[in-house]
Parts: structure tokens; C-alpha cells; sequence
């Protein structure tokens, strides 16, 4: 069809570049899963809500920050048992930011620099339970440095994923 053609020289890739990538999105993301209006992602249903609905919710909550503990604890625990990741390592961080940022939508999350976690353009805005989230994830006590409607940014303060002779000594 015409506008598929123009759809395809827009890419800038072949047409073989384009249905091979193409091919790839629809395997990473599952998308053989999906069936009328349920769409599934590895041990989770996908659902699509506006930022502006999720964050009113945020806003609303009597404790946002238990609550998003208490979310970030069960996060913590499903991607340990269904992915293998232990969110208090490193590298295991590296790939959760990777996942939140490619597939959950959070925003996009790194760690540019040791023990601390910046989110571009995040998704949910309401702080403490954007921090109460992440403590209960990294299983960490996290101290918020920035916190604005296009970045947040969090100092993890016991960073378990140190190496011990890395962690400051108490005396």
C-alpha cells in the first residue's frame, strides 16, 4: 500500500531493516500474547492511563509514600522470583532502569553516577510516593535532591549494592 511504502522510506531503513526490527518489537514486547483489548508483558497485564489519571490517584492517596513502599517491595520481589534480578545490585539496577524506562513508562531512569538515580520526564509526578517506590524497589533509603515536573532525582543513601570496602565506616 502507498502510505506503508511512505511509512517505510520515513525510517530511512530497507524494507527488509524495516520488518526485521519490526519482527523484533513484536517479539520483545510479546505481542503474540495480545488478544482484544488484554495485552501482556512477561508476568504482567499492560493497561494504558493517562499520566495526568495516575498522578490525580497519586495525589489522592492519604500516604502516598507507604503506599509506593509498599509497591516498590512487590516490585522488588516479582523481579526477583520472575526475572532473577536482584534490584539492590548494580547491575541488576542497570537492567530494572532499562526495563522502567523501555517498558513501564516511569520516565527515563539512570544512574549516571553511583547511588544516584535521575528520572527524566517521569510519568508520575507525586514525590514521596515516587521515593517511597523506589526505596521499596532498591530496598534502600533514598533521599530526593530534585524533584520537578520534568526531573526527579534521588540519592540512594545505604547503597547495598557497594562493595563492602566501597561503604564509608562508621567509627
Amino acid at each position: 500500500m502507498p502510505e506503508h511504502q511512505a511509512l517505510i522510506r520515513k525510517s530511512g531503513k530497507t524494507t527488509q531493516k524495516f520488518f526485521e526490527d519490526l519482527l523484533a518489537l513484536y517479539e520483545r514486547h510479546q505481542m503474540y500474547l495480545w488478544r482484544d483489548g488484554h495485552i501482556y508483558h512477561n508476568h504482567a497485564r499492560a493497561i494504558f492511563a493517562r499520566t495526568d489519571f495516575l498522578n490525580e490517584m497519586c495525589d489522592a492517596l492519604p500516604d502516598p509514600y507507604s503506599i509506593g513502599r509498599k509497591l516498590g517491595e512487590s516490585t522488588r520481589i516479582t523481579y526477583l522470583t520472575v526475572r532473577n534480578m536482584d534490584t539492590r545490585k548494580t547491575a541488576d539496577r542497570a537492567r530494572l532502569f532499562q526495563l522502567n524506562t523501555e517498558v513501564v513508562g516511569l520516565g527515563i531512569i539512570s544512574e549516571p553516577s553511583p547511588s544516584r538515580v535521575i528520572i527524566e520526564s517521569p510519568a508520575l509526578t507525586n514525590e514521596p510516593f515516587l521515593r517511597g517506590y523506589f526505596e521499596g524497589t532498591l530496598s534502600a533509603k533514598v533521599h530526593t535532591l530534585q524533584a520537578t515536573s520534568d526531573r526527579v532525582v534521588f540519592q540512594i543513601e545505604n547503597d547495598t549494592s557497594k562493595k563492602p570496602q566501597d561503604r564509608p565506616t562508621q567509627k
